[in-house]
């Protein structure tokens, strides 16, 4: 008798959650990026490693799953924290999914305006989570 809940819970989960952690090995290799060039990208201090997260984050469909892996394999090759919190928020806002939705039931000014905030908004908290933890001891 096939039962897929049998056996205990951390053993469904673990495979799932493995694919999960490597998946930004895989995302790496089909683009051809390095840590170092990521480093180079997101990392650093100043306005252009948040910027750049939010224009990446913005049409990528991260979801409660995908994304803590994703932004730890990111920050693990040196994406900045308020980088990360940036492109976790740009993408849960504004991705494609959620666009087509937005689009579907509004104007094109209301759209635009929807849009727009998002990603300021997540580059806003970007901006603050980094000066948050500058501050903190």
């Amino acid at each position: 008798m096939f039962r897929p809940f049998s056996g205990p819970i951390t053993g469904f989960i673990s495979p799932a959650w493995t694919n999960l952690v490597n998946a930004p090995l895989g995302w790496r290799a089909i683009c051809g990026l390095h840590g170092q060039s990521i480093a180079s990208i997101v990392g650093g201090t100043g306005i252009y490693p948040i910027l750049i997260s939010a224009i990446i984050g913005a049409p990528a469909y991260l979801n409660g799953y995908a994304a803590p892996a994703i932004v730890s394999g990111l920050m693990d090759h040196g994406m900045t924290p308020g980088a990360a919190m940036t492109f976790m928020i740009a993408g849960g806002v504004t991705s494609i999914p959620a666009m087509v939705a937005v689009f579907a039931l509004v104007k094109r000014n209301v759209f635009a305006t929807y849009v727009g905030l998002g990603i300021i908004g997540a580059m806003l908290s970007g901006f603050v989570f980094n000066a948050y933890l500058s501050l903190a001891p």
